[in-house]
């Protein structure tokens, strides 16, 4: 996964990245892409490794905005955006929203987790 957010982050023909982009409905352009891709291996990184993603500000920032709304609204640089991001690629790639229901309905389960997934303090 590393590899994969180095190909973006050197990629020097940012038409490339853009037409990748475009497979994608909320990705939406270079720069889009880059950071949305880091924040992805960034997520994944963590749970591979067991560590601690609630109440965890990320380092990877999410840059578009649109799409985080079907999802509602998280602050900052909360984990809770990539996981919307997630959701929303998920979601595309199999043209229905079971993922999306599923992960909303599992983290709502418990207001407090949910909300250090929104509104983290650390």
């Amino acid at each position: 996964m590393k590899s994969i957010s180095k190909v973006f982050s050197r990629w020097t023909d940012k038409a490339v990245i853009k037409k990748v982009s475009q497979h994608f409905k909320p990705l939406k352009n270079y720069d889009e892409t880059r950071s949305t891709v880091r924040a992805l291996i960034d997520l994944r990184n963590l749970c591979a490794h067991q560590a601690r993603i609630w109440n965890r500000k990320f380092i990877a920032k999410i840059v578009n905005k649109d799409y985080l709304q079907n999802f509602g609204n998280s602050k900052g640089r909360a984990p809770w955006k990539t996981i919307s991001v997630l959701m929303s690629l998920v979601d595309e790639i199999n043209q229905n929203t079971t993922y999306s229901r599923n992960v909303l309905n599992l983290c709502k389960q418990n207001e407090e987790f949910y909300k250090g997934l929104i509104e983290p303090t650390l």
